[in-house]
């Protein structure tokens, strides 16, 4: 499981975030909300959630804990 990601912000838009962690670029689903906490920042930490199913494994991430 990964718990978060930090590191370098490659890629951003409203949908997905690329963070480049040491070498190694994670594309995360991003919603708007967490876009707007991250748009000014050049590098951070996103907690993440990993969603695997029959035909997908995706990597959520958010700028909160809820």
């Amino acid at each position: 499981m990964i718990a978060y990601v930090n590191g370098k912000f490659v890629y951003k838009s409203p949908a997905q975030v690329v963070v480049d962690v040491n070498g190694i670029g994670y594309e995360l689903h991003i919603s708007l909300n967490t876009f707007t906490q991250i748009q000014g920042m050049d590098s951070g930490l996103l907690h993440t959630y990993f969603q695997v199913k029959e035909d997908a494994q995706t990597l959520y991430g958010f700028a909160d804990v809820q």
